[in-house]
């Protein structure tokens, strides 16, 4: 795995879009811990130990910047680490000490959905009928189940292919050693 420092976001960024332009994709929601890292170059460790779809996400737009959808817990380490990505978290029903005082209210059952719902409204923003990439095989069925009944006019289809397509180019015909 490459240093943080020596990643291009932008290019990978641009590696994907310039791919989903190809396949017709508005937007993608990237929920697996390799995908989240590859597009935002943020290795969650929630997510890499407990790989609950929509604890930790990603979100790749048509154009412009990824968003990095999490909770409360791991705010702090991408805003230091990552960049030319933006940023949205999640608000927990968990007590924690250094968040309080940003936070005015707290929820008394935390969403399970809310990055999800966070998720489609972003791709959704830009056109209510999209074309939006998810990784099938790593939904469960509870979350797939809430995708597909919020999605409205969008339409739902697997990035897998997509994603391991855009992993295997090579920019200037060389991998990096």
């Amino acid at each position: 795995m490459l240093s943080l420092r020596d990643r291009n976001q932008k290019e990978i960024q641009k590696k994907l879009q310039d791919e989903m332009e190809r396949q017709g994709f508005d937007g993608l929601i990237l929920t697996d811990y390799g995908a989240i890292y590859y597009a935002t170059g943020y290795a969650s460790r929630f997510q890499q130990i407990n790989p609950i779809p929509g604890y930790t996400m990603a979100v790749v737009p048509a154009k412009g910047p990824c968003t990095l959808i999490l909770s409360e817990f791991e705010m702090q380490s991408p805003g230091v680490y990552c960049k030319d990505i933006e940023i949205k978290t999640l608000t927990s029903g968990i007590f924690i000490d250094e968040v309080e005082s940003m936070v005015t209210e707290k929820p008394e059952t935390p969403d399970s959905n809310a990055g999800f719902l966070h998720a489609l409204n972003l791709i959704k923003s830009v056109r209510s009928k999209a074309k939006i990439g998810v990784q099938i095989e790593y939904m469960t069925v509870g979350p797939m189940k809430y995708l597909m009944d919020h999605a409205g006019d969008a339409q739902l289809a697997d990035c897998g292919d997509l994603l391991n397509r855009v992993r295997a180019s090579r920019r200037n015909g060389r991998l990096p050693l």
